[in-house]
């Protein structure tokens, strides 16, 4: 399954403007690098600037980049590091949450990213992507419904967002499966992917004991 949240950046997780409202934080516990999430069969943990290498072999695919919206086909190492450079800032300041995914199997392998960022002062935006060989496994639906649940008790966040492209059904299904609802479809700007039809899809707080841990 591929990226949820078209309208991101760096990590398709996280919008390209700066926010000036209100917004959810996440607390000191996330802020440093040890932090880290265990689930059934995956650690989530933060990026390094050693995995660019690993993540451009899978997120530069067009099966997995043409699913967001600031991927390019073929991205290199070098802008991974960027990204990675970027995403260790943002967490470091409790301003978002971003991860690559490993499987305990292979610790040394890393197989996605995922993560959140603030909308406002009351939601988080959700997204990720997974490395193809590894789909149709439910590894994404096990990363999303740790993190989701595990923000939910760390924030104040009343909601997670995550939206879609209309043709990603990989990223539907995982969606339902962690509880989150369909709130509709629109045509948006998608980043370089220009005008594309998307479904936005939205978990309440009170909702999260649909989460099934798996």
């Amino acid at each position: 399954m591929n990226a949820a949240k078209t309208d991101s950046d760096a990590s398709d997780t996280t919008h390209n403007s700066q926010h000036s409202a209100p917004q959810v934080t996440f607390p000191d516990v996330t802020r440093d690098e040890v932090f880290r999430i265990e689930t059934p069969r995956l650690w989530l943990r933060w990026p390094k600037i050693s995995d660019a290498e690993e993540i451009a072999s899978f997120a530069g695919l067009p099966e997995v980049a043409e699913m967001t919206a600031s991927w390019p086909v073929g991205v290199s190492a070098d802008e991974v590091a960027r990204r990675i450079e970027d995403a260790r800032r943002w967490n470091s300041r409790g301003e978002r949450l971003l991860m690559v995914i490993v499987a305990k199997s292979a610790p040394r392998k890393v197989i996605g990213q995922i993560g959140l960022d603030s909308e406002d002062d009351a939601t988080l935006g959700l997204g990720y992507h997974l490395a193809p060989e590894f789909w149709g496994q439910g590894l994404m639906s096990e990363a999303v419904s740790s993190l989701v649940t595990l923000a939910f008790w760390l924030t104040g966040a009343a909601a997670v967002k995550a939206d879609i492209r209309i043709i990603n059904a990989a990223s539907r299904r995982v969606l339902q499966k962690t509880g989150f609802v369909a709130t509709g479809t629109e045509v948006a700007q998608c980043g370089m992917r220009g005008q594309v039809e998307k479904e936005n899809f939205r978990l309440q707080r009170g909702a999260r004991a649909a989460l099934r841990i798996v």
